[in-house]
């Protein structure tokens, strides 16, 4: 944009508007980085599961890639059941544990409880 480019990068766009709704909506908000198993925009804390909900924010086409995520769901000791993936994608749908759905659907994601200490792994209106 500053440069009169056509072309720009929405991922850090993407992932600054997921953060503010997910922060809006009562969620303590986790970013994780590990040379092994890789980077994830979000980690939200479930406590009712003693896990975490790890959510990769995509803005290309090649938004089912998230190596990341595949290593968190694979790794036993984690306990992580499921993962989320926000992109350009206009359909949601699941596909081995991960769910897909429009950065828009972040609205949608809620802690049932007014205390942060209390939030689950959000459910989601199809």
């Amino acid at each position: 944009m500053l440069r009169d480019e056509n072309s720009v990068n929405l991922g850090s766009v993407y992932e600054s508007v997921v953060a503010q709704e997910l922060h809006a909506h009562g969620f303590s908000l986790r970013y994780y980085d590990n040379k092994q198993k890789g980077e994830v925009d979000f980690l939200i804390d479930d406590f009712h599961n003693l896990t975490v909900l790890p959510i990769e924010v995509k803005s290309g086409k090649d938004y089912t890639v998230h190596s990341a995520i595949d290593k968190f769901l694979t790794t036993p000791d984690y306990h992580i059941k499921r993962g989320l993936v926000l992109s350009n994608e206009a359909r949601v749908f699941e596909s081995d544990g991960i769910m897909y759905m429009p950065i828009y659907y972040v609205m949608f994601l809620t802690c049932h409880s007014a205390s942060a200490t209390d939030c689950i792994i959000p459910e989601v209106i199809l």
